[in-house]
């Protein structure tokens, strides 16, 4: 199978286009071998199809980052995060917890990719208000 490419303005396109919107919206000035990019606001859920038509994969979600958001983040932050932590050697979600007043469980809940045993990459700023 074959993936078509799209361009057009992103401003001329809304988050769940489709492909076969595309080159309406575009006044049908797009070629095949063009290319689509758009912007989506912050948690926006975006269906990726599978290439079985009968099925699709579970949604994906988009993060645009604030200009406040600092770096490197540790994968799988969530978008509306207020408040950051930059992790040192010994920190570990529990001392976190305790020391901002918030649980383990929103730890993990605001920092999606630390896993059940709460695995913060050293170096990397971890979420700890949302």
């Amino acid at each position: 199978m074959r993936f078509l490419k799209f361009l057009a303005s992103a401003s001329a396109l809304a988050v769940g286009t489709s492909a076969w919107n595309v080159p309406r919206q575009a006044n049908g000035t797009v070629t095949v071998t063009q290319t689509v990019f758009l912007t989506a606001p912050c948690n926006a859920t975006i269906p990726v199809s599978t290439q079985t038509p009968s099925s699709t994969a579970p949604p994906v979600t988009i993060c645009t980052p604030s200009p406040s958001r600092p770096s490197p983040v540790q994968p799988g932050a969530v978008c509306n995060c207020f408040a950051w932590h930059y992790v040192r050697a010994g920190d570990n979600c529990w001392e976190l917890s305790q020391r901002y007043g918030v649980t383990e469980a929103q730890i993990q809940a605001w920092n999606t990719e630390v896993g059940p045993s709460c695995e913060i990459w050293l170096d990397y700023f971890v979420c700890i208000g949302a």
